[in-house]
């Protein structure tokens, strides 16, 4: 559009001396504005490229972000499994434990039990060759 423009003012002003120079001068703006533009659309193009570079590298990093949860979260159901069986067994042993103690318990009051038993019967039977 501004091409056209420039060419329409150029037409107008050829024949002139004067108007030679006013072309001349439209033709070196012109010049310097297509220079311009194509700079520009260089330059345009040129951070597109870069734009879609740093697009497939954001593409690639949330693909491996996303990897990367993906195994956090089955460590974390894993370590969920896991905790669940420590406290599992954590029950077990106190269990094992309250057993332990009821069985050693048991064990002393029959031991005190046998002691007293023995102690009366060497009272009873003094000099009597099973006590």
């Amino acid at each position: 559009m501004l091409a056209n423009r420039m060419q329409m003012l150029l037409a107008q002003c050829s024949g002139n001396s004067q108007h030679d120079v006013q072309v001349q001068e439209l033709q070196e703006r012109q010049e310097a504005i297509e220079r311009s533009i194509t700079g520009s659309l260089e330059k345009l193009q040129t951070l597109e490229q870069e734009t879609a570079q740093e697009e497939k590298k954001v593409f690639a990093l949330t693909a491996e972000r996303m990897e990367v949860n993906a195994a956090l979260q089955a460590q974390t159901a894993e370590n969920k499994a896991t905790s669940s069986e420590v406290l599992d067994v954590q029950a077990e042993l106190a269990a094992v434990k309250d057993e332990t103690a009821a069985q050693k318990k048991a064990f002393i009051t029959e031991c005190r039990a046998l002691d007293d038993t023995m102690r009366r019967l060497k009272e009873t039977h003094p000099g009597s060759s099973f006590v």
